[in-house]
């Protein structure tokens, strides 16, 4: 796996750069209690794959900084994914113990029977009415003021995104009618900018780049009844095979995260400010480009609409409820 490397150790605090080494147990203040150790005063290490995206990983590296993953017991190793599709495969066969996924692979591969479970949310659906976070772009020069004026659609694939398609048929549109170009993920606001396409479902730190462009128009943000607010983005997963045989050590992760992502919630200035220090992103991005953080463990009632949503548009069978995919300890 092609990946880069950040080792976060318990012995100093220090920027991190990327391909670099930084310290996971330095003296920041988590308030955090005596940490709870293998049981031979040592922290128990652990490799963690994370997102490419400062978004959603920062607080992650954030809170390793602080000392949160040494207080809750744990030497974690993060590794940045360059590729999504090894996340599951990686954290089956051991070489990580936990993971981020994407929502929509993760939930797929558990219908299919692959032991994996659902163990937290890195970040979700914005809740705020007036959230610019996310939004329905379209070419300027294409005249677009409806939905259903919309014939191209750029996506990083070509295959049904649910979430796209719960969108663009709530603004009065038929998803199943475009016809789809897949175009690179970071590229995709530009398709729009240059005419590849009419339209696309852009997020930020994307789409105010491409609104700065000045060749595309918002057609419509997307909140409320246009997403599924608070349902998960990225997910945090692990085999049930080693959670099973390392029960202890799960939780205290579990715990880890939730405190990272809940500080991350209530702290974006700072997140957006340590975002150089993860070597992931060497600007300091505006709060609005970090959208919204899981804030809690992962809980049912977030993830059953998203399941419903992927299970009418066919990318689920909807056979496994959302209280059998999420490990609660």
């Amino acid at each position: 796996m092609k990946s880069r490397l950040i080792r976060l150790s318990a012995v100093a605090a220090a920027a991190v750069l990327a391909l670099s080494a930084c310290s996971s147990g330095g003296g920041g203040d988590s308030g955090g209690d005596t940490p709870a150790t293998d049981g031979s005063g040592e922290l128990v290490k652990l490799t963690v794959a994370v997102s490419p995206g400062a978004a959603t990983s920062t607080p992650m590296y954030l809170a390793a900084d602080r000392g949160v993953f040494a207080d809750h017991g744990l030497e974690v190793e993060l590794v940045v994914l360059e590729d999504g599709a090894v996340a599951i495969p990686n954290t089956l066969n051991g070489q990580t113990q936990f993971s981020m996924a994407g929502f929509g692979s993760a939930v797929q591969a558990i219908e299919k029977g692959i032991p994996i479970s659902l163990i937290g949310a890195a970040n979700v659906i914005p809740t705020d009415p007036d959230s610019k976070y996310q939004a329905v772009i379209v070419n300027k020069e294409a005249g677009i003021t409806e939905a259903s004026q919309i014939e191209t659609w750029a996506a990083d694939s070509t295959e049904v995104d649910p979430s796209h398609a719960f969108t663009i048929d709530a603004l009065g549109g038929d998803y199943a009618s475009l016809t789809k170009i897949a175009v690179p993920f970071p590229a995709i606001g530009d398709a729009v900018a240059d005419g590849t396409v009419d339209a696309a479902f852009v997020n930020e730190p994307f789409l105010s780049a491409a609104i700065e462009t000045g060749k595309v128009d918002v057609l419509s943000y997307v909140t409320g009844d246009l997403t599924i607010p608070g349902a998960p983005g990225a997910v945090f997963i692990g085999a049930i095979e080693y959670m099973d045989e390392n029960p202890e050590i799960t939780a205290q992760f579990m715990a880890a995260i939730q405190e990272a992502y809940s500080y991350a919630a209530e702290n974006l200035e700072e997140v957006a400010e340590f975002v150089p220090n993860t070597g992931l992103n060497d600007q300091v991005p505006p709060v609005v480009a970090l959208g919204e953080y899981q804030v809690g463990p992962l809980k049912a009632d977030q993830v059953q609409p998203l399941l419903d949503v992927f299970a009418k548009y066919g990318a689920i069978e909807g056979k496994i409820p959302a209280s059998e995919m999420i490990r609660t300890s």
